[in-house]
């Protein structure tokens, strides 16, 4: 089965929000809020019904910030030493959706970004 094409897009994947920049420790709502505005801009604003990401503690979720301004508009900074996810997703109904993750650490002075090589395209995963 091949992959369906995104209504009026290529079928690179959609990796930019990913990419959004965390300077000063902002709050988790305006990571979020970052992240949405370039998915809005795409035209798929609608289409990203969960929030960015959540803190990442000893058993996955933890209990610092999350980056959420759709849920609860969490208005915790993201101090240094601690970890969170940037999860953006997008679904088209009926279609198929598009989700991406990276891991991020916050230092004293810088930030990391972990996860799995960048993916470039649309792997079908149904028969």
């Amino acid at each position: 089965m091949e992959v369906p094409p995104i209504p009026g897009q290529s079928q690179e994947f959609p990796d930019s929000p990913r990419w959004v920049r965390i300077y000063n420790f902002p709050c988790g709502w305006e990571v979020d809020e970052a992240c949405r505005t370039v998915i809005r801009n795409a035209g798929y604003g609608d289409r990203f019904l969960h929030r960015t990401g959540h803190s990442i503690g000893e058993e996955v979720h933890g209990n610092g910030a999350n980056i959420d301004n759709l849920e609860t508009k969490d208005g915790r900074r993201l101090l240094p030493r601690t970890c969170f996810s940037i999860e953006p997703g997008i679904y088209l109904a009926g279609d198929f959706g598009i989700r991406s993750e990276l891991d991020v650490y916050v230092s004293d002075r810088e930030v990391f970004v972990f996860g799995q090589p960048v993916q470039t395209e649309i792997v079908p995963i149904l028969k």
